[in-house]
């Protein structure tokens, strides 16, 4: 079964998202054992899945799925469409397509919808709240905490912005080598920030300034999915399905 996303586990082993959509398997990062969690319902074209030790938290397009891991039953499932505008009437068009979403440790989600110059909160019971209010300057790319801050790839700006956990911006600065194929890897390691580019490179941020983790990675059949860091090795996550693991 094809891959189409993971992330690190709360334990550090790798919890794989499967296209079919009906379960998880997780393995340690050797890739010596495996187990299955089964979903209760299916979850047609799943994209994005990430975790902590309560919950599972898997996306598609439209939706976000909140799985109990306790009870083996989703808690809840969050319909994008029916989150209205903060400020808006109720008859002004709803943006329903997820761009991307993570996760704080504290268990609050925030989330962006493509299209949309906001971010989105989710709080400690899955009810939506502001997050940052409407900036015509503001194009989410990807998003990933850090610890207690949020980092955003801002592309209408070309930077990367940090919020603190009131949605309140802290820091920003420019990235010289932006592109817009550039993602955050979900779970950022507490050294340093981490990025990849969709084409086979790593980037690792220290003190505002890009450094090459990896040289361009050969040989991939396919574009980049998404990347991990776990102790001293790279996880890859290539289009076709394929998982590279890299240690330096």
């Amino acid at each position: 079964m094809k891959v189409v996303n993971f992330t690190l586990d709360y334990d550090g082993k790798l919890l794989l998202l499967l296209a079919p959509g009906e379960y998880l398997i997780k393995v340690d990062t050797n890739f010596s054992s495996a187990e299955t969690i089964y979903l209760p319902k299916r979850i047609f074209q799943p994209k994005k899945v990430l975790a902590n030790f309560s919950f599972l938290f898997i996306a598609n397009a439209q939706q976000i799925f909140i799985y109990d891991r306790r009870e083996r039953n989703f808690q809840k499932i969050i319909h994008l469409r029916n989150i209205l505008p903060f400020g808006l009437s109720g008859g002004q068009a709803r943006p329903s397509e997820l761009l991307d979403f993570s996760l704080a440790p504290s268990g609050e989600v925030v989330l962006a919808r493509r299209g949309e110059g906001r971010l989105i909160k989710l709080d400690l019971f899955f009810n939506p709240v502001e997050f940052t209010s409407l900036r015509i300057d503001f194009l989410p790319q990807s998003l990933a905490f850090q610890g207690d801050d949020l980092y955003l790839l801002n592309q209408r700006k070309s930077r990367i912005e940090v919020y603190n956990r009131l949605g309140l911006l802290i820091d920003s600065f420019p990235l010289l080598t932006f592109s817009k194929d550039m993602r955050f890897f979900p779970n950022q390691p507490k050294d340093a920030l981490y990025l990849f580019s969709q084409k086979g490179r790593l980037f690792i941020l220290n003190e505002g300034k890009f450094s090459s983790v990896a040289q361009t990675i050969e040989d991939l059949n396919g574009q980049i999915l998404s990347a991990l860091r776990q102790n001293r090795s790279f996880f890859i996550l290539t289009s076709d399905g394929k998982i590279y693991k890299i240690t330096n």
